[in-house]
Parts: structure tokens; sequence; C-alpha cells
């Protein structure tokens, strides 16, 4: 039996042997987290255009910087779900899969208000840490070295994720609902006496829209949350690197895991409105 014990002991220690099925999870949430932000991210330049039709045709807008914003914002996104991906294979003792230019990637994020040289060089550190990872051909031993070298990126550029979320998604909402409402005035000077029962069904649906917007604005708000959690998890998870697979690590994770989860829901009712 002591024979059977020692056997099971030694065999723990092994690669490919060690159970981190916290980390496998965090890195299966924070990944279905940042895919919720391609979604804002593409509604940023959405809410631009939409605004354009509540405006005369002077105050038009091509939405240029809303279009290069988004791109930039998925990309940075892009950089955070590689780190997660990253950490699940060798979590799961596979190896990873990445290739990036850094450069150009640093050049497109750094179109991006409220994301500052700090995180830009965040971002390139990450991205450029993920392909050593990959070109090294890391495997589950290196699981907590590579917990060790990302952190401060990984809380860095969630962070500045976050914020843009929060700031610059809110805002483009704001301008929405904002020409929505002289829109809606200036219909109402004109139809509502005038057509009182078609302004019933137009009013209703408007309404509905603004409503819709609402939704979109709080569950981007919500979202901007849980990304922050990503990289205050991670940080849990250097903290406690060195017993990874221990009751401390798996608490904070189900925490996050717990967490999200509904704003996971909040973002895909909200987005898949037509």
């Amino acid at each position: 039996m002591n024979h059977r014990v020692a056997l099971l002991s030694l065999l723990a220690l092994l690669p490919g042997c060690v159970s981190m099925q916290a980390v496998k999870d965090y890195s299966s949430y924070s990944r279905s987290t940042v895919e919720s932000v391609n979604p804002v991210a593409k509604d940023f330049y959405s809410s631009c255009l939409r605004a354009n039709s509540y405006k005369p045709w002077k105050s038009y807008s091509k939405c240029a910087s809303e279009q290069e914003a988004s791109k930039a914002i998925m990309k940075v996104a892009e950089v955070l779900d590689a780190y997660g991906a990253a950490l699940g294979a060798l979590a799961s003792d596979e190896l990873v899969d990445y290739s990036a230019d850094v450069a150009k990637l640093t050049a497109e994020v750094k179109k991006l208000k409220n994301f500052d040289d700090k995180k830009v060089y965040a971002l390139g550190k990450l991205s450029s840490l993920i392909a050593n990872a990959a070109t090294s051909a890391y495997q589950q031993k290196e699981v907590v070295k590579f917990i060790q070298a990302g952190d401060d990126s990984v809380t860095t550029v969630s962070n500045g994720l976050a914020d843009i979320v929060a700031s610059n998604y809110s805002q483009a909402i704001k301008l929405e609902l904002s020409a929505w409402e002289d829109g809606y005035k200036r219909a109402e000077r004109a139809e509502r006496n005038s057509k009182p029962i078609a302004w019933e069904a137009y009013s209703k649906a408007q309404w509905q829209t603004r409503a819709d917007l609402e939704s979109k604005r709080s569950a981007a708000q919500a979202l901007a949350k849980g990304i922050r959690a990503i990289g205050e998890t991670h940080a849990k998870l250097k903290q406690d690197a060195e017993r990874i697979t221990g009751k401390e690590v798996y608490a904070s994770v189900r925490s996050y895991v717990d967490a999200i989860k509904p704003v996971i829901k909040e973002v895909q009712d909200a987005f898949s409105k037509k």
C-alpha cells in the first residue's frame, strides 16, 4: 500500500499529470469575457453610424476615427484572448500556438485614445511573451513561470481595455442618445398631433430603440468590471503561483467565474438585439 501511495505521489509530480483545473477555468472564462468585447467594439463604430440617422446632412459624420478605434479595441482584446489560450494550453500540457507582428499591432493600438504608451508597451510585451512560449515550446511545468512573467502586463492591458469599454463606449452611446433625443423631439413637433395613430406606433418603436441603447450601455459597464477582474484574478494566480493547484487558487477563480457568467449573458442579450 505504501508503494502505491509513493507511486501516485511521484506521478503527480510529472508533467501532464498535475491537475490544473482552476487555471483551465480561468483561461476559459477570461477568453469568454474577452470575446464579449467584440460586439461592443463593433457597436462603437455602429453607434456613430446610427447617430447620423437623427442628424441633418450638414452634421453627417463618416465615423472614420470610430472605425479605427473599433479595430484597435479588437486588437487589444485579441492579445488578451491569445494569452488566455496560451495559459489554457500550458495547463492542459499542450503546446502554445501563436504568431503576431508586434510592431504592426502596437502601431495600430497607438491610435486609441486613453491607451497610453505604458499600456501599449505592456501589450507588446504580453504579445512577445506568448510568442516566446510558442517558439520555445513551453510545457505544463512552465505554467508558473509564464504566469509570473505575464502578470504585470495582463493587469495593465486588462485595466486599459476596461477603461476604454467603460468610458469610450459609454460616451459613444451618450452621443447617440443625444442625437436620438433631438430627432425624437423634431418628429414629435411635426407629427404627434397631425398623425396621432401613426405617431403612436413610431413613438413605441423609438422608445424601444432607446431602451435597447440603455441596455447596451449597462452591459458594457458590467463587462468593463469583468475585464478588470481578469487582471485582478491573474494577480491572485501569481500570488499563489507556487501553490497553483491549491484551494486558494481554486477559490479565487471560482469567485471570478461566478461573477462573470451573468455578465457574459447580459452582453449576449443586449447585443443580439436587432
